[in-house]
């Protein structure tokens, strides 16, 4: 199933909120770990959906690690889903989930809405 199959069928799951346009970028950088073993790593997780989304749509040996400023989203695990609570600018915080998870294939950064976090995340 395409990514975007998926996200415009999201009627029972919890609420995925991504722009349409994200979609083919995804799609095209995406699509060479489709069906391998992948560990993905993503910021920002607010309603949970899109973790389902990427599970589903990597495939079985997929595993997606989450990471949110929110406690309630440690609710969003599952088989192959783990939640981290933190501050994606809180350099010890990364340090503690890098020493935990130890490397990432992908890294998505959906997370803090303000140049300082995704800055101080992306030189981390």
């Amino acid at each position: 199933m395409k990514m975007l199959d998926y996200f415009l069928s999201n009627e029972d799951r919890p609420m995925i909120h991504k722009p349409l346009r994200y979609f083919p970028i995804y799609e095209k950088h995406f699509e060479r770990f489709r069906h391998k073993k992948v560990k993905i790593l993503e910021i920002g997780i607010e309603n949970g959906g899109s973790l389902l989304m990427w599970k589903n749509y990597f495939g079985a040996g997929a595993e997606v690690v989450g990471v949110d400023i929110n406690p309630l989203c440690k609710e969003f695990e599952q088989e192959k889903i783990r939640i981290y609570t933190g501050d994606q600018s809180n350099a010890s915080f990364l340090n503690n989930l890098l020493e935990a998870e130890k490397t990432f294939d992908i890294i998505i950064d959906d997370g803090g809405h303000h140049s300082y976090q995704q800055i101080a995340s992306f030189r981390f």
